[in-house]
């Protein structure tokens, strides 16, 4: 759906390291209508991406990428 392909693609922003473009689409993101478990992971990795923590938000991206709720 829609969320999966969109997490996909802040995914590959994010491993790139491209803080801009990460930036913009966790922030479109995290103003989008999903459940709750969705949305505070989402909030929490825009975080991360704000903080330039990669690693961790990589991290993050790969676990909610896994939730059978996308």
């Amino acid at each position: 759906g829609a969320w999966r392909n969109d997490l996909s693609r802040l995914r590959e922003l994010v491993a790139d390291s491209d803080l801009s473009a990460s930036a913009s689409l966790a922030t479109d993101l995290t103003g989008r209508s999903a459940p709750a478990e969705i949305s505070k992971a989402v909030m929490e990795i825009a975080s991360l991406v704000d903080g330039y923590e990669f690693d961790e938000a990589l991290i993050q991206l790969d676990a909610l990428l896994q939730n059978p709720l996308l």
